[in-house]
């Protein structure tokens, strides 16, 4: 008889095992025993959740307050979900916690079973009868089990029987649930917990060539971190081949993510980028690691975005005076063009600083295009170009 949900609390024809209201369980479902053991609580649902395995619902999280009517004799069964691995170690204990009425109970029995994740191939754990007597308040059955118990990507299964074979309406909600001690979850192996993605101004760089970038140019590097596991973790430390990276979290929740970042100065031609990331899960060192790719490029054009004379370095979209965008042109291979933005249009004095712009030594030649709408002023103290006898420079 397939079970249907039930809106009133028992029918005259029914002899009732109705199950009202009791004291919730402890308010987590995952209760942390020791670092390592886990008592898992597994509340019993009817319709209000699709069954699995030809058979309804036990899960971590509370039920919704419905009633259930079911035969007994076609002993209903409630399939762990969803399927676990792990091991029951020694001295698991397995209690069903249940509210009851006042009066007497059916003398049910109940079979606690191990089953793949289909619900077959069946073997019997425990079982316990409850033998007729006053029931008040709330009922504690536990189930005799030999342990340690090891599933593999295994259910539970819970079953209730009685040769009676009556209708009973079974009350659920947070007052009734399978309680199991001293489970133990597998520990990850190292690099197995820690899914990482690389990016490069943000784009994705996991695998080769990556990203053109400009030679010189100042870039963000980030890693995505991914928690794979079904326990929480805690971020050590993240290092990248540019130095320490900064991380958004430092504790991972089983499928949270973060991202760490540090910032670098692009090299020329293909590249690598080594990440680490470093973190603990329950006492143990995960260790994942990633390649990051990019590859560093001359541009044929650097742009003047700036009529001051200073030198920071690079010659980048942030900022590139004359002065830089020459070193820049000086130290690539091939011809180069200097161009000038709206920005870098009109005077360039060079005596703010106290040096001469630099020779021009590229010998693939260098053309610098002012457009007629660049000048550069010497202020009668320097000169504005000197090109080196194996340089060339042209001026438009």
């Amino acid at each position: 008889m397939k079970p249907k949900l039930l809106t009133a609390l028992a029918f005259a024809i029914f002899l009732p095992l109705a199950l009202v209201a009791a004291a919730s369980p402890p308010s987590a479902s995952l209760a942390l025993q020791t670092p390592d053991s886990h008592t898992l609580t597994f509340y019993l649902h009817g319709n209000d959740v699709p069954g699995t395995a030809d058979g309804l619902i036990m899960n971590a999280s509370p039920s919704s307050a419905q009633t259930l009517q079911v035969n007994l004799a076609d002993a209903p069964s409630w399939y762990s979900d969803p399927p676990l691995t792990g091991v029951f170690e020694d001295d698991a204990t397995f209690t069903l916690v249940k509210p009851c009425t006042v009066g007497l109970s059916l003398a049910p029995t109940y079979t606690l079973s191990l089953t793949d994740a289909a619900g077959n191939e069946i073997e019997q754990l425990g079982q316990a009868t409850q033998l007729l007597g006053l029931c008040l308040g709330q009922e504690q059955i536990e189930i005799p089990v030999q342990t340690p118990v090891e599933l593999v990507n295994q259910r539970l299964k819970l079953t209730v029987s009685t040769t009676a074979g009556l209708n009973v309406n079974l009350s659920l909600g947070t007052g009734t649930y399978l309680e199991a001690t001293n489970f133990v979850e597998p520990a990850p192996e190292p690099g197995d917990a820690f899914v990482l993605s690389a990016s490069i101004e943000g784009q994705l760089a996991d695998e080769p060539p990556g990203p053109e970038l400009t030679i010189g140019e100042r870039i963000a590097i980030e890693v995505g971190v991914t928690n794979s596991s079904a326990s929480e973790a805690r971020l050590r430390e993240a290092t990248g081949s540019f130095g320490p990276m900064a991380c958004d979290a430092a504790v991972l929740a089983p499928g949270q993510s973060t991202t760490c970042g540090v910032t670098g100065t692009v090299l020329e031609g293909p590249q690598e980028v080594a990440i680490t990331v470093t973190g603990v899960m329950g006492g143990q060192t995960i260790t994942s690691s990633r390649l990051g790719h990019y590859t560093g490029v001359h541009f044929a054009s650097l742009t003047v975005n700036t009529l001051d004379d200073n030198d920071d370095g690079v010659c980048n979209s942030s900022h590139c005076s004359l002065r830089e965008a020459i070193i820049a042109a000086n130290t690539r291979s091939g011809a180069d063009t200097i161009t000038f933005s709206e920005n870098g249009n009109g005077v360039i004095t060079v005596p703010s600083v106290s040096s001469d712009l630099p020779a021009l030594t590229d010998a693939a030649g260098l053309t610098i295009d002012g457009d007629g709408d660049v000048k550069v002023h010497g202020d009668f103290a320097r000169r504005p170009f000197l090109v080196d006898p194996d340089g060339s420079l042209t001026l438009t």
